[in-house]
C-alpha cells in the first residue's frame, strides 16, 4: 500500500503522513467502540444510546457534586 501512495505525485510527505495517522486514528477509535460495545452492550454509533449514556453520565456527576 505504502509504495502505491509514494508513487502517486499529488501526495507530499505531509499528507501521506496525515493519511496514515488518521487511518491509525481510526483504526484504534474503530477498535476502542468494539471493545466498550462487546464490554457493556452499548453500541456509541447509535445516536439514541449515546445520548443516553451522555445524560447517565451527566447526572452521576450532578449526583456526586451534591454529595
Amino acid at each position: 500500500m505504502l509504495g502505491f501512495l509514494k508513487k502517486r505525485s499529488y501526495l507530499s510527505k505531509k499528507g501521506l503522513h496525515q493519511l496514515l495517522r488518521t487511518s491509525y486514528l481510526q483504526n484504534t477509535l474503530n477498535y476502542w467502540l468494539k471493545r466498550i460495545n462487546d464490554i457493556t452492550g452499548i453500541h456509541l454509533r447509535d445516536p439514541n444510546q449515546k445520548v443516553s449514556l451522555f445524560i447517565d453520565l451527566q447526572l452521576e456527576k450532578l449526583k456526586k457534586k451534591s454529595l
